[in-house]
């Protein structure tokens, strides 16, 4: 049986298909090399180092604006100013680049060291933070500069860091031969107030803050350390992976929701932790690598082992430019799926609490707006209001009520009972009509005569409001009429509000009977 809902989905260009419940990774290309570090600059713009030494400077949606070829490689870091910078660590210096500027340009800073900076970190204090991990530096270090790169300061005994993050004013460094995380206050003298144990052994090496709680990747391990920023000492709870392997994670995140998001270099998947600390997985494969944040809840994912980045896509639908349609008791709207599988039902009802549902329509996880039009069952009638409810594996969300309205049916009409009569006789190869009428008026009902072809007395001939009874055409068809083959004479019988009838009669050849040809008018 089909179903009393019509829909019509349109796909919107490069939906990108995923498993069910699942959130989408969309490649984006436009590298000539693998990637690495990753910045959201003050631009809106994702800034990409390239493992072959080259920076590039990218939409959120994948076209490349600027290449700065030769500039080096490493993490990336936002910072204040308008500028990006980039700790490269094989070139022993910071560039920056003047991301506002109508065409940015590279600058390079010196660290002063015979070694390369890795982490790279706003402080939020109009200060970068940088480390030096790097024994030919005499001792690895933990740094700082102005945001122009003047006044480089370093401090040693801070361990070997190659991550850093700043949250509520402190400055957080997991040292990975250590097994601790320090938190030091912002400054130049980067004073340690408190370190907290990571299991030992498992070199931790990237770290990321939700402003309430920490997040560590103990990479040796394979394991996510996460505890409250307030902890003083002591030892940070562990989370262990079930339902999938993470080797070797270099990469975590805070994202939407407050999830952790964590990279696996070697086991070449991604890993999702929940509040609860449940973990599900992503494998696209490669060297997933740095992980940042984007502007509209979806993360970017660099890969060491490919020329692109990824980026991941999973919130709750949204739901934009839902309308309703006078008259035809349908609801355009727009479904973006936001990565998952999503269920889009219509509530609809002839007063502001609704009351029924449309069955659901799938919308197949992607990402994108797919324009959908639904026309509501048959059982509403009249003005009414409808809403959007569309859920997926991340939640649900619903419209605000629109107002909608379908004419009711109009009664079928009536059956007019005239009935038109021909009588014909035959003259040589020609055919005259003896007998033409209309019988069975009710009176006022609107008579149509047309003719076509040789012998006709007319073109066409109108009478209107007629008289109840019978009336006769007869006399038009007057015995010098004489019908050639291939004539017709059309009768037409028509009343406001009802179903007319007309009969249509063609010459044949001579002496065969005319064909007579009745329907509806």
């Amino acid at each position: 049986m089909r179903s009393p809902l019509l829909a019509t989905l349109t796909v919107a260009i490069g939906l990108v298909p995923a498993t069910a419940g699942a959130a989408t990774l969309q490649p984006i290309a436009g590298f000539q090399s693998g990637t690495d570090g990753i910045a959201l600059g003050p631009d809106g713009n994702l800034w990409v180092s390239e493992t072959a030494g080259s920076v590039v400077r990218l939409t959120p949606s994948g076209q490349v604006l600027n290449r700065y070829a030769g500039v080096g490689t490493g993490k990336l870091s936002a910072g204040p100013g308008g500028r990006v910078w980039l700790a490269d660590t094989a070139g022993d210096r910071f560039v920056w680049f003047d991301a506002t500027a109508a065409t940015p340009s590279a600058h390079t800073v010196p660290t002063g060291f015979v070694c390369g900076p890795v982490a790279i970190a706003d402080g939020g204090d109009g200060r970068m933070y940088f480390s030096l991990p790097d024994i030919s530096c005499g001792d690895s270090r933990v740094g700082s500069m102005s945001a122009d790169g003047t006044g480089i300061d370093t401090r040693t005994l801070r361990g070997t860091v190659y991550d850093l993050v700043a949250s509520g004013g402190k400055l957080y460094a997991p040292d990975a031969d250590g097994d601790v995380v320090r938190r030091m206050a912002l400054g130049s003298a980067l004073t340690v107030e408190s370190q907290v144990a990571v299991p030992a052994g498992g070199g931790a090496t990237a770290v990321a803050s939700d402003g309430t709680n920490l997040s560590v990747a103990v990479t040796n391990l394979g394991q996510v350390a996460r505890y409250p920023l307030t902890l003083d000492g002591g030892a940070a709870p562990v989370l262990t992976p079930a339902g999938g392997t993470l080797t070797t994670p270099i990469g975590i995140v805070t994202g939407p929701g407050g999830q952790t998001y964590v990279t696996g270099r070697e086991s070449g998947n991604l890993a999702r932790i929940g509040g609860d600390g449940a973990f599900s997985f992503l494998a696209p494969g490669g060297q997933p690598a740095e992980i940042v944040n984007g502007l509209d809840e979806d993360l970017y994912v660099t890969d060491r082992a490919n020329a692109r980045v990824l980026r991941y896509v999973s919130t709750a639908p949204r739901v934009t430019n839902t309308v309703g349609v006078m008259d035809g008791g349908m609801l355009n709207t727009t479904v973006d799926p936001r990565g998952n599988d999503t269920t889009v039902v219509v509530d609809y009802g002839s007063t502001a609490a609704l009351g029924r549902s449309t069955p659901p329509i799938t919308v197949p996880a992607g990402v994108g707006g797919v324009p959908l039009t639904v026309t509501l069952p048959a059982d509403f009638v009249g003005d009414g209001f409808a809403r959007v409810r569309a859920t997926n594996a991340e939640g649900t969300t619903t419209t605000g009520n629109a107002s909608v309205s379908r004419m009711p049916p109009l009664p079928p009409k009536a059956k007019l009972a005239a009935k038109i009569t021909f009588k014909w006789a035959f003259s040589g190869t020609r055919t005259r009509l003896t007998r033409v009428e209309v019988s069975k008026l009710a009176g006022g009902e609107t008579i149509r005569l047309t003719c076509s072809g040789k012998g006709c007395p007319v073109k066409s001939k109108t009478y209107k409001d007629v008289k109840q009874g019978t009336r006769k055409l007869t006399t038009l068809f007057k015995a010098k009429h004489k019908l050639a083959k291939g004539a017709k004479v059309t009768v037409t019988v028509t009343k406001p509000g009802a179903t007319g009838t007309k009969t249509v009669l063609t010459v044949r050849g001579r002496k065969q009977k005319p064909k007579l040809a009745t329907g509806t008018a």
